[in-house]
């Protein structure tokens, strides 16, 4: 083989190498976002925990389904999509929000007539508004954002 032929060799080889390096570096590059993809999604099952949390630190509804949109660089929508979706699967959520709403009518409504219309006892009405003013009020000072 002559000269020529081996340095011609080489560089093809050398061209190929760099041809491979380069698909292996994009395939890299394509797992790693597909891990940190996985990563966020994981994370919005949870999206009710962060939105109730915000909700009791003194944030209304909308605006907490928004900070928490901006907080994870999701759309509004996303926010609302899980949110419903664990309002059909989530017992823990669907517990706060009677909870939430026994304590919004406590000023109106007696505790029997609380415990009628949510089927509860009126002494579990108590403990509920109880703790109710326990995370609102006794706690110092509100929890931060961010």
């Amino acid at each position: 083989m002559s000269k020529i032929s081996s340095i011609r060799a080489m560089r093809a080889a050398a061209e190929a190498l760099e041809i491979e390096a380069a698909a292996l570096r994009r395939h890299a590059e394509i797992a790693e976002q597909r891990a940190a993809d996985k990563r966020r999604r994981a994370e919005f099952p949870q999206i009710w925990k962060r939105v109730t949390a915000m909700i009791e630190a003194g944030l209304d509804e909308p605006r907490a389904r928004a900070f928490v949109a901006n907080q994870m660089g999701v759309e509004i929508w996303t926010v609302d999509h899980w949110m419903q979706k664990s309002e059909l699967r989530s017992a823990a959520l669907k517990v706060w929000r009677r909870d939430r709403e026994i304590f919004q009518r406590a000023h109106v409504l007696s505790n029997v007539a609380l415990g009628e219309l949510y089927g509860l006892t009126p002494t579990t009405i108590s403990r509920i508004i109880r703790r109710q003013l326990e995370r609102r009020y006794r706690r110092g000072t509100p929890a931060q954002f961010g």
